[in-house]
């Protein structure tokens, strides 16, 4: 992850962080990072906090 640019940082309720970079979204939980499959993510209508 050290040559990666990230564009957005998001925290969510249960203390995980996904780093978006410019190659995918990466889950971090304090030890270490995992690919997340976004695949899923398109059939859901997610509204960002306001």
């Amino acid at each position: 992850m050290n040559d990666r640019e990230a564009n957005l940082v998001v925290r969510d309720s249960f203390g995980f962080f996904y780093v978006s970079t410019d190659v995918g979204i990466m889950r971090y939980d304090g030890r270490e990072f995992v690919s997340v499959n976004t695949s899923n993510l398109f059939k859901y209508n997610i509204d960002p906090p306001v």
